[in-house]
Parts: structure tokens; sequence; C-alpha cells
């Protein structure tokens, strides 16, 4: 779950900047200490983040849409197997206190939007994403073997995106609408990369404004 707030911080007739700071809370089910195969959907960490995007609007209905970003995963303690060689995996040790300090995460997209009606939107990009190597540390076993934790952590992922946006901020800037809400469907395909899934990915998304 991702609270995010966007400040415009400059506005011509072709032109505009905003700042988006955002807080994702860990809401997912982490992975199970106990369970010998469990891929869990969250990481049980807090992120905060901050991005910059930039729009260039060339008509009434075109522009191009330019973003960078920062996320910075903060550090935790939870339960973690300690492997004790690098090709297995499966150990009996335990640390219950493990720190996790995940790979902070940088990131930038660049693409054209068109606007189809006051309503909705059609859009591109391609986008070039890093994530930093995870960072593992106890006291309960040797050092080295908590380094074994980080290998093959750091991420680069470069990708392509297409989606849809439907969003009533126009009538609620207009007041003829009373909730200012975006839905997005997107879809994905990841070029290349190193030590992530070169695979099509597919995402939906409902943003409600306060």
């Amino acid at each position: 779950m991702t609270f995010a707030a966007k400040y415009r911080a400059i506005k011509t007739d072709n032109y505009a900047l905003a700042i988006v700071p955002k807080v994702i809370l860990p809401t997912g089910e982490t992975a199970d200490v106990n369970k010998l195969i469990d891929v869990a959907p969250g990481a049980g960490v807090w992120d905060l983040g901050l991005s910059v995007v930039q729009s260039y609007q060339f008509d009434g209905r075109f522009s191009l849409v330019q973003s960078v970003g920062y996320t910075t995963q903060l550090a935790t303690y939870r339960a973690k197997r300690i492997p004790f060689d690098a090709i297995i995996t499966t150990t009996p040790d335990v640390d219950d206190s493990t720190r996790v300090q995940l790979g902070d995460m940088y990131g930038g997209q660049i693409g054209p939007k068109y606007k189809v009606t006051e309503l909705f939107t059609v859009g591109g990009a391609l986008a070039l994403q890093y994530k930093a190597p995870d960072v593992y540390t106890g006291s309960k076993f040797d050092s080295s073997h908590y380094d074994l934790m980080s290998m093959n952590t750091e991420q680069v992922m470069f990708s392509g995106q297409l989606g849809i946006n439907f969003s009533t901020v126009p009538l609620y800037m207009k007041k003829t609408f009373e909730v200012p809400l975006e839905a997005t469907l997107g879809y994905a395909n990841v070029f290349s990369g190193r030590n992530v899934n070169t695979t099509e990915l597919y995402s939906a998304a409902l943003s409600m404004f306060f």
C-alpha cells in the first residue's frame, strides 16, 4: 500500500514539473522461515521515495513525460535462515534477529502520452531501473555466512511500458464530479537486465486523491 503526495512546482502553458514524495507500507505477507519454498508478496520493510515528474505539452492532446525517482528501503530485523555454503542454501541455522537492509532503488523513464478524450489517456514509456545489493548482518553466526545472502541481489532492468488511464481529475477541477480518482491498466515487457526475470508484466491500479 502506497501513500503519495504531488506538489506541482512549475506550471506554464506547455511545461509542468511536479515533486512526488511517497511512503510504502509493509502490508504484504512475508516469507515464513519455516517453509522450504515460500514466495511471499511482501518484504516486511517500510519504503520512502521521492520522484520528479516533467511534462512537455506539444499541443492539446500530445505530451512527453519524463520522471526520475529514488526509493530507500528502511532496515528491519527478521528471522532468516543463514546459509553456510554458496551452493547449499537449505540450512538449519536460523537467526531470529537478522538485520535486513534491502538495496535502495533508482530509476527513470520517458515516453509519450496522447489524450484520446477528456477522461482517457494512452501512453508508453521506456524505463531503466537499478536496485543496489541487499545487505544482511547478524551476530549469531560467522559474518561471511550473512554475506552469502547478498550474492546476486543487485538488479538492473530495462523495460518498455504501455498503458491506458481513466481520470476524473479534469471533471473534479471543473467541479462537475465529486471524487478525483484515476484507474490505470498497464503492460510491460522486460527487454534485458541483471538478476531479473525477462518476462511480460500486467498491472492495474486505482488511485484516489484527498
